[in-house]
């Protein structure tokens, strides 16, 4: 009975760089059905729903805990850039869309609570206050079109961080809604897949949300140095992309 306790303790009381791990890895393997099996091989879409809910989990609630937010605006600014010119060109030349990568939609977010934690701490009346909310809010929304997973990641990352920073129930319902809407783009074309994509990215997030805050100190970090895990997304992508285009030519 002691081993099966201390087994589900650990369950929720995983080392944050385990949690970045399983995620890139999981990213990876999105990312090799997005460039080399658009439309087939779907089981490796499946692993990429685990990725963004834990990326936004370790981003919230960092956040939450600590005044850190100009630290990630600066840690975050020259890789989303680098993500401009490396990974960008390529998915217009050769998916034809554009869309800011993952590392402008964890700008975006980052830098929307950064506005609201301004705005809370002004000494403002209530009324100015709100506006202030609603225009930031509105600001965030209309740029989260052009970011990776959109307004349903960009209300995602800013209910789930609601919730760790005011424990609130309701934060927690709409996070758990908009972990459910996610992936929900393209239903009526796979509605079946769909469906199991979203349930996915709902189910990864109730687990996130049984995680002890703030992480264990005694967890022993291996993802060193910080930078290594920022740089892994343009430079995977571009090894991504180049071998697609020596592969076809």
């Amino acid at each position: 009975m002691n081993t099966l306790k201390s087994y589900f303790y650990s369950l929720k009381n995983i080392n944050p760089d385990i949690l970045k791990l399983i995620a890139l890895i999981t990213m990876t393997m999105d990312h090799i059905g997005h460039v080399f099996f658009p439309g087939e091989f779907m089981v490796l879409r499946f692993f990429g729903r685990f990725s963004f809910p834990i990326f936004i989990f370790l981003l919230t609630s960092h956040l939450a805990e600590k005044d850190i937010y100009k630290k990630y605006i600066l840690r975050l600014l020259p890789f989303a850039f680098l993500s401009l010119i490396i990974v960008t060109p390529f998915d217009i030349y050769i998916k034809e869309t554009f869309k800011l990568t993952i590392l402008w939609s964890l700008l975006l977010y980052t830098l929307t609570l950064f506005c609201f934690e301004k705005i809370s701490n002004e000494n403002t009346p209530s009324f100015i206050k709100g506006f202030c909310y609603f225009l930031t809010l509105s600001v965030g929304l209309t740029l989260s079109l052009i970011v990776d997973y959109g307004y349903f990641g960009y209300l995602f990352a800013i209910t789930l961080y609601g919730y760790f920073k005011t424990n609130k129930n309701i934060y927690l319902y709409f996070t758990l809604l908009f972990s459910f809407l996610l992936n929900s783009k393209g239903f009526f074309i796979y509605p079946t897949l769909i469906l199991i994509m979203c349930t996915t990215s709902f189910l990864v997030t109730l687990f996130l949300l049984q995680q002890k805050r703030p992480p264990n100190k005694n967890h022993r970090r291996f993802l060193k140095p910080w930078w290594v895990f920022y740089t892994y997304f343009p430079v995977h992508f571009f090894v991504l992309y180049i071998t697609y285009i020596f592969l076809n030519s």
